[in-house]
């Protein structure tokens, strides 16, 4: 609810482009782009297969392999690190090498289908020919084992293609949306793939001038823990700001976060949302951390102490004053909230808001947005 509202809101407000992730309606916004699997509008470069810079991908391999430690229960870190690492670098060069001809399948055989003599020969003469060594058969193998584990989402990507996400964050004219979206049963298999086109949006605003003409370009990151690490993030949410950039994400618990990016790195992240909505949650700890989020208020109570003694002159009544601190909302109302009732924080001195919203059925959103529109004179149907 909250999500649907700042989309209309940003729409009225005439916002120059946003970029979305998962649980979204495209059919509500006649003017957006939708990035689905299997679908018809495909990447021109998004896995830097015509990057101008040859160093942007660099950035796009490391996402692709960023949260190999967080999806893998039996992760050694002394040698599955070793393989990620390295993989990381192979898959940074295989990208330069098939930057001209944009053939995603040749990649993806040379990478996973090829033996170990054909692997060794295409990184021949490259910055990884020592990793890759023909000596090191064992090695080779790992790393290309490895790589063929993490990289199963590009062959859900067409070749050719005509958009590209750089462009379309370049556009200063772009008035439209870009929905990144997948369904349950596809989440795990495009994991990789959506962290990078993240990390590609994010680059691409990390690369405008940093001056106050910069329009605003939204993130808007439903279920945040389901793309894994997108380790970009923590850098753009601590300096995008001066890019125009604007982040908007959701989670559940703030467990989820932290077995991704470690407690140290998520509380960091959390600190940087500005502005909280807190809705009803039922772990003990989340809310508990939500409702410091909240604040305390200051109490001062006044104590009163009656003496009696034997002889009336001992009576007497002794008064004190004691300050304390207090939650503003405690955990119980946190984890007692009903439905589509949150506690609001603002950047700014703000007091707490109590909200309740109301929800809106999707077809009389659709007309109403439709009609919106027509009034808007946007389109002519």
């Amino acid at each position: 609810m909250v999500a649907y509202g700042l989309l209309l809101g940003l729409f009225l407000e005439e916002i120059s482009a946003s970029l979305l992730w998962e649980w979204f309606f495209p059919s509500i916004f006649i003017f957006t782009l939708l990035f689905a699997p299997k679908s018809t509008v495909w990447l021109k470069d998004e896995v830097s297969m015509s990057a101008p810079v040859k160093v942007d991908n660099i950035p796009i391999s490391i996402a692709m392999f960023a949260s190999l430690s967080s999806q893998t229960s039996y992760f050694v870190s002394k040698i599955d690190d070793f393989f990620a690492k390295n993989a990381e670098l192979v898959l940074s060069e295989a990208l330069k090498l098939y930057q001209d001809d944009k053939d995603i399948i040749k990649l993806i055989h040379t990478i996973i289908y090829s033996d170990n003599r054909q692997f060794v020969k295409a990184f021949r003469n490259t910055a990884v020919s020592g990793i890759i060594s023909e000596s090191a058969p064992e090695t080779s193998a790992g790393i290309q084992s490895t790589l063929g584990k993490n990289i199963t989402s590009l062959q859900y990507l067409k070749p050719g293609g005509n958009f590209s996400i750089k462009e379309w964050f370049s556009n200063s004219a772009e008035t439209g949306w870009l929905f990144i979206t997948a369904t349950p049963s596809q989440r795990a298999t495009l994991q990789p793939l959506i962290s990078a086109w993240i990390s590609i949006a994010i680059k691409a605003l990390m690369c405008r001038n940093p001056n106050h003409d910069n329009k605003n370009i939204w993130f808007i990151l439903d279920e945040l823990p389901a793309l894994q690490k997108v380790s970009s993030l923590p850098v753009a949410l601590a300096e995008s700001r001066k890019y125009g950039g604007c982040f908007v994400a959701g989670l559940q618990n703030i467990h989820q976060l932290e077995a991704i990016y470690g407690s140290a790195e998520c509380a960091s992240m959390l600190d940087l949302f500005n502005s909280k909505f807190i809705f009803r949650v039922s772990d003990q700890v989340t809310a508990y951390k939500s409702a410091l989020t909240l604040g305390e208020q200051e109490i001062i109570e006044t104590q009163e102490n009656l003496s009696y003694g034997s002889n009336t002159m001992r009576d007497g009544v002794n008064m004190n004053n004691v300050e304390r601190k207090k939650l503003l909302v405690m955990p119980s109302e946190i984890m007692n909230l009903p439905d589509l009732t949150c506690y609001v924080k603002l950047v700014g001195n703000f007091p707490i808001t109590k909200l309740t919203m109301k929800l809106q059925n999707l077809n009389i959103a659709y007309v109403w947005g439709y009609t919106l529109l027509k009034k808007l004179k946007l389109v002519n149907y």
